[in-house]
């Protein structure tokens, strides 16, 4: 299990925001040599976007294709929706690394 925070700075629109952050996650498990990984995120638009066959050609398209493109460099991953009230530990981590730059 690993978690860690990124400033993201400069975004404002809220799903490029998740989109770079789901990205993030996935280059924090490559970079700790993780082979079978769970990717939980609470937008399920994201998980949508990600599980799609269909290419995006939203604002947030590019960074979902690299997303795509990372997800294949595994074993094992799956991409799971778990609702934002059930993801304490999530919001937590994210308030936390508010504090930091």
């Amino acid at each position: 299990m690993g978690a860690c925070t990124y400033p993201i700075d400069h975004i404002l629109d809220p799903a490029m925001e998740k989109a770079r952050a789901c990205l993030q996650a996935l280059q924090f498990a490559e970079d700790l040599g993780f082979r079978w990984i769970l990717v939980e995120e609470d937008t399920l638009t994201i998980i949508r976007k990600i599980k799609s066959t269909k290419e995006d050609k939203s604002v947030i398209g590019m960074v979902i294709r690299a997303s795509k493109d990372k997800a294949e460099t595994f074993e094992e991953i799956e991409f799971r929706y778990i609702p934002r009230e059930v993801n304490a530990a999530f919001h937590g981590l994210a308030q936390k690394g508010k504090r930091f730059e």
